[in-house]
C-alpha cells in the first residue's frame, strides 16, 4: 500500500517510475582506503567516528601489501597487527585499496551502497570509479538509487594531533619523528605515545627497525606486566616529568 502511494506521488511530480520491488532499504557498507605506514591516532579516530555514523561492523578499513623500504616498509600482517592494537578487526588487503574490485564482488549492488570515507588529499584516487557522487544523506536512500547502483565518497573529517618539535601529525613528520637517528630512546618512545595513542613493547621495535634501523631494540624487564597500552595522557605527564627534570638540572 505505502509503495503504490509513492509510485502515485512520483506520477504527481512527473518522475520516472521503477519497478516496486526495487523499492528497499539498502545495506550501506564504509570503505575507508589507505597506506596506513603506520596506522596513526588520527586512523583510529577517524575509524571511530564513521563506525558511529554508520554503525559498527560496517566500516572496512582497505590497504595493499606494497612495499617499499624508504616510503612503505611494513607489510600487510604488520600494518594487520597494528590495526588490530587499535581495536580494528576490519582490516582487509587489497592489490587497490581505493578500487577493490575483488572486495565489491562480495555484495550485492542491488542491495548494498558502498561509501568510500577519504581523506582530502586523497580524493583524487577514486578517480577511476566510474558514477562517483558526494553522499551527503545520513539516513534516507537517494531516489537515484533505487533506479541504478552509484558509489559514492565522503570526505572524513579533519582532525589534528601534533607530535611536539614537529608539529601537525602528517605521514611526513610521523617518519621524521621516527627516524630521528639523533633522538634519545626515551624521546622516541614519547613520540611513539603521540602517533599511536599507547605503546607497545614488540611494536616500538618493529618501528624503530623499518624506520629506524640504527637503534637499539627495547627490552621490556617485566614480561608480566609490560608497558602494553599505556595512555597517550599518562605519558604525556611521565614526559613533562622528564623535561623538568633535564630543565631543573642545567640550571
Amino acid at each position: 500500500m505505502e509503495n503504490s502511494k509513492v509510485i502515485q506521488f512520483l506520477k504527481e511530480l512527473n518522475l520516472p517510475l521503477f519497478n516496486e520491488n526495487e523499492l528497499v532499504e539498502k545495506d550501506i557498507i564504509i570503505f575507508f582506503p589507505g597506506k596506513f605506514q603506520p596506522m596513526t591516532v588520527v586512523d583510529k579516530e577517524q575509524y571511530n567516528k564513521l563506525t558511529i555514523k554508520f554503525g559498527s561492523g560496517t566500516v572496512y578499513c582497505l590497504t595493499d601489501d606494497f612495499i617499499d623500504s624508504v616510503k612503505y616498509p611494513l607489510t600487510f600482517s604488520e600494518k594487520k597487527n597494528i590495526a588490530k592494537l587499535h581495536g580494528i578487526d576490519n582490516f582487509v588487503k587489497s592489490v587497490n585499496p581505493y578500487n577493490p574490485l575483488e572486495m565489491l564482488k562480495n555484495f550485492d549492488q542491488d542491495s548494498t551502497i558502498i561509501i568510500y570515507a577519504v581523506y582530502k588529499n586523497d580524493l583524487n584516487k577514486l578517480k577511476d570509479i566510474k558514477r562517483l557522487t558526494k553522499y551527503n544523506k545520513t539516513s534516507a536512500i537517494p531516489y537515484k538509487d533505487i533506479q541504478s547502483p552509484y558509489i559514492y565518497y565522503i570526505i572524513c573529517d579533519e582532525i589534528t594531533y601534533t607530535i611536539p618539535s614537529f608539529g601537525k601529525l602528517t605521514d611526513d613528520t610521523v617518519k621524521k619523528a621516527l627516524s630521528d637517528t639523533s633522538a634519545k630512546l626515551s624521546e622516541l618512545k614519547s613520540r611513539f605515545i603521540y602517533i599511536f595513542g599507547w605503546f607497545n613493547a614488540n611494536v616500538f621495535n618493529l618501528i624503530m627497525s623499518k624506520f629506524n634501523q640504527n637503534r637499539g631494540k627495547m627490552i621490556e624487564t617485566n614480561k608480566e606486566n609490560p608497558m602494553y597500552l599505556v595512555t597517550r595522557t599518562f605519558w604525556n605527564k611521565v614526559y613533562e616529568n622528564i623535561k623538568h627534570e633535564d630543565q631543573s638540572r642545567k640550571k
